[in-house]
């Protein structure tokens, strides 16, 4: 395990309305605010998502399972949001439920478009400096400290 100590700074409160791309609009708005790294809370509903429910076979590099839905759904997410290669990176993971249907619950990697409405809640982090970086075992751009 590796650690650093931090402060939440700034709190950001956004509404995202019926038809907007949630993962698209809570990465531009680290971007335009200029968040280095954070934690993020979302609730609401999704129209149509694809995420990514496990891997294949436990190997390295996983091979991703996807799943997605398309008949909206409740959801209730937890991410981080860190600055990667690109610019700001969400790693979002929620759990997306409807009523007498499988509950499904992955990360979320791909668009997500919210059916009326989705509240999110993004904690700014200071103090310390994280940054998503390629690792060559898993495929994936995992959190560093520097």
């Amino acid at each position: 395990m590796e650690y650093r100590t931090g402060e939440i700074r700034r709190v950001f409160w956004a509404r995202f309305n019926d038809g907007e791309n949630l993962r698209a609009g809570l990465e531009d708005l680290a971007r335009r605010e200029n968040v280095e790294q954070g934690l993020v809370m979302v609730l609401g509903a999704l129209g149509e998502a694809r995420l990514v429910v496990g891997p294949k076979e436990k190997t390295l590099p996983p091979e991703p399972v996807w799943t997605g839905f398309q008949d909206g759904r409740e959801i209730l997410g937890l991410g981080t949001m860190i600055r990667g290669p690109e610019g700001p990176d969400l790693h979002l993971h929620l759990a997306a439920g409807r009523s007498g249907r499988e509950t499904l619950a992955g990360c979320l990697r791909e668009d997500g478009l919210v059916y009326l409405v989705v509240e999110a809640v993004m904690f700014e982090v200071t103090g310390l400096s994280v940054r998503r970086t390629p690792d060559k075992a898993s495929g994936l751009n995992l959190p560093g400290f520097f």
